[in-house]
């Protein structure tokens, strides 16, 4: 291995690990989706009108758990799950005149789930936020199933009161990115998960996705090992900085996630100190190169590299060596 970086394997590897859930958190979440949507299919339909017994697979199921719990991409501690409810077709018809019949469905499941989850308010797009008696919040967004396998989700918007979504094409963009990647694409939506809790950048979950799977597909590094993680971090940040303003396509449908520029200022900042600290990863300042990746990633990131005899890694033997390269200048793209 080469005499430089030697701090960034162990070090990046364990910031990973760090973030990512454990069992039994995972367990609490599908757990918890599992009861609401048990107390609302018991609401909205009847055995003659829903069976259940062959329902353990989208689409047949009733239920899908969204965003990082159900990608692999949560962060801990968990704050929140993401719950998609298929409501029966039936009952489409209430909310056709817009915002007043959204909200007066987004009560009716709040009271189908009362007294075991607590209401705590409705959120802008047409979503029921809820916590359960272990005080884990939980984001409920009603929809109907489409002939073509998406969804439709209410909103509280006007004059279009509908967005379609398409929860398997996103997840099946992440995982293409991540086989082209070799598991990049959930390392790196990770740890800016972490970066956008330490310094609450608005930036949402499904807009950082659609970054991080378009980014690695195009990285130089994108097969290399750990090693290559600082120059990633600091790379993708160069990258962002020139994103801003732009309409993100969501996967399968003709939606879209306009990035806007109100996290430029956060990302500048990211990207001047990851630069700093790749500086200090290539000399071995492991003091220097930690600080500087805390005031990225916050406290979640190890505050020095961990101690690990070289004897004891099997693939620090095969680590490819590397040489400083100039970062190249990239378009802004509108």
């Amino acid at each position: 291995m080469t005499a430089a970086w030697r701090h960034v394997p162990h070090r990046f590897q364990d910031f990973i690990a760090g973030l990512q859930l454990g069992p039994d958190e995972l367990r609490e979440a599908q757990a918890t989706a599992a009861d609401i949507a048990g107390l609302l299919r018991s609401h909205y339909y009847t055995p003659t009108l829903f069976d259940l017994s062959g329902a353990v697979e989208w689409p047949l199921a009733d239920h899908l758990l969204l965003g990082g719990i159900a990608k692999g991409t949560a962060i801990r501690p968990v704050r929140e799950v993401g719950l998609l409810y298929v409501l029966p077709n039936s009952s489409r018809h209430r909310i056709q005149a817009g915002r007043e019949h959204v909200a007066l469905l987004l009560e009716d499941i709040a009271a189908a789930v009362h007294p075991s989850f607590r209401f705590v308010g409705l959120t802008e797009d047409a979503s029921l936020t809820l916590r359960s008696p272990q005080g884990l919040g939980v984001l409920v967004r009603p929809c109907f199933r489409t002939s073509a396998g998406a969804v439709l989700i209410p909103t509280l918007q006007s004059p279009n009161p509908w967005r379609v979504a398409d929860p398997y094409a996103e997840a099946a963009r992440l995982r293409e990115a991540n086989l082209a990647s070799g598991g990049k694409a959930t390392h790196l939506i990770l740890m800016l998960k972490a970066w956008r809790r330490a310094h609450r950048v608005s930036l949402t979950s499904l807009a950082l996705e659609l970054l991080v799977t378009e980014f690695v597909l195009t990285w130089t590094y994108q097969r290399r090992s750990l090693l290559f993680y600082d120059w990633m971090v600091r790379d993708f940040f160069f990258w962002l900085r020139h994103q801003t303003d732009r309409e993100l396509l969501t996967p399968g449908v003709m939606e879209s996630e306009r990035l806007g520029r109100a996290w430029l200022e956060a990302a500048e900042a990211a990207y001047e100190q990851a630069r700093v600290a790749c500086g200090s990863e290539r000399d071995n300042l492991d003091g220097e190169a930690a600080n500087a990746w805390r005031n990225v990633f916050g406290s979640a990131f190890p505050d020095r590299a961990p101690l690990r005899p070289a004897t004891t890694s099997v693939w620090r033997q095969s680590m490819p060596t590397r040489e400083p390269r100039a970062l190249p200048l990239l378009p802004e793209r509108r």
